[in-house]
């Protein structure tokens, strides 16, 4: 995560520089000066404020770390020495005679005599006498003295290799034939060499790495060769390759099977299984010809006939019924009845005796009668009190002011409306 973040806020700044050099040009031309030198200055001076980096001033290093969100901050290196620090890569590493750093960090135990920066975006990987470097941190077990980077279709530089594994950011791991290694066409997530196949850089066991393929580029955990399917590097147990299938929302499914993120669904029917997709559902709940299934666990007792989602309002409530249950995700909420439940929001419900907090009832309502969730979302109310939505807990002091000031507001709005 923090190598995508870097990089898009390195992508964000340069466009956002050559608007403002572009800006300057402009200004420069228009004003028809002939001082290229002061506009030079300019130029630079705009660059380098709006880009991370290493700067030596007033005899002190600091880097410069930039992001969209908060913009810039200059950190000083306080142990870094000015007379000997060396940039090595402007984003990434540098160094002087007695540390190694990454930005605005020290990497601990390198050395800076042998350090040596190898090609990649940002200056992900380095490698010293003794270590291999990512991003600053140590890559446990890999061989610096064999270390390759391996650029991935995708254009960046996370994979590498030595005489004995496959290495990644987050370490080595016994490879087949590490001098064949490779990524999987543009996947991120699997590698192959001649002889094996790799899931985010540890082995697959049985993997043939001649015909496997990615069954989806946009859920690259699943993946298939001429003798299993897998999700996230692990066989699916029992799934038919040659009819397997992928649903929506991580659920797939053979002649034989419904799985769900790759484990069996005990006694779905594929032929007739489907996501539910009503209005107010998120596709939590499936059905088949005689079961229902919250995220691929049984509903015991809900027939599928006349099971419907209530969630209209809220749908990660997960309130469901059947012509004579209400349910909260896969279990019965014991004494409610679908004549009287209603689904308020915010995952709460209610009926004539009770108010429910995602399924469980909530002990602090005196009034289910006039319980209402507020303006805001911020509390809710009966006769008697006010009421955290978090919890449920009740409100009192200034979080019950605070509440009272959203009625009010209500009141404000529809007077002004009128």
């Amino acid at each position: 995560m923090r190598k995508l973040v870097r990089r898009l806020g390195i992508l964000f700044l340069s466009i956002l520089s050559i608007f403002l050099i572009l800006i300057v040009l402009a200004v420069f031309v228009v004003s028809r000066t002939d001082s290229f030198t002061a506009a030079g200055l300019l130029i630079d001076a705009l660059q380098w404020s709006m880009h991370p980096g290493y700067k030596i001033k007033n005899h002190a290093v600091y880097f410069k770390s930039c992001n969209e969100g908060n913009g810039c901050t200059l950190i000083k290196l306080k142990l870094a020495d000015p007379n000997t620090f060396k940039v090595l890569e402007k984003f990434g590493y540098a160094k002087d005679d007695n540390h190694v750093y990454f930005q605005e960090d020290i990497v601990k135990g390198a050395d800076p005599a042998s350090l040596k920066v190898l090609s990649g975006d940002g200056g992900d990987w380095a490698i010293d006498k003794n270590h291999v470097y990512n991003d600053g941190e140590l890559v446990k077990g890999a061989d610096p003295k064999t270390f390759r980077v391996i650029k991935t279709k995708s254009g960046f530089y996370d994979l590498g290799s030595d005489k004995s594994h496959i290495v990644m950011s987050d370490g080595a791991n016994p490879a087949c034939d590490p001098g064949s290694l490779r990524q999987l066409s543009s996947s991120a997530s699997w590698q192959i060499d001649d002889k094996c196949i790799y899931y985010e850089g540890k082995l697959v066991k049985g993997g043939d790495p001649n015909s496997l393929k990615v069954l989806d580029k946009m859920a690259e955990e699943y993946a298939e060769d001429n003798n299993h399917v897998y999700y996230m590097g692990k066989p699916i147990i029992g799934a038919d390759v040659k009819t397997f299938s992928r649903l929506k929302y991580d659920f797939s499914k053979d002649k034989n099977h419904v799985y769900f993120f790759g484990e069996l669904v005990k006694g779905a029917n594929p032929a007739s299984f489907k996501l539910i997709l009503d209005p107010g559902s998120d596709g939590s709940f499936e059905r088949d010809d005689k079961h229902v299934y919250f995220q691929g666990k049984l509903i015991r007792g809900a027939n599928p006939s006349s099971f419907r989602v209530l969630d209209k309002i809220d749908p990660l409530s997960n309130y469901s019924e059947t012509s004579n249950h209400v349910y909260s995700e896969n279990k019965i909420i014991p004494g409610a009845s679908p004549k009287t439940f209603q689904v308020l929001g915010l995952g709460f419900a209610k009926n004539e005796k009770h108010v429910y907090l995602y399924g469980d009832i909530v002990k602090f309502v005196k009034d289910p009668k006039t319980f209402e969730l507020l303006p805001g979302g911020e509390c809710a109310r009966d006769k008697y009190h006010f009421y955290d939505t978090d919890d449920g807990s009740i409100l009192k002091g200034a979080s019950a002011k605070e509440c009272q000031w959203w009625i009010n507001e209500e009141k404000d709005k529809k007077n002004r409306s009128s």
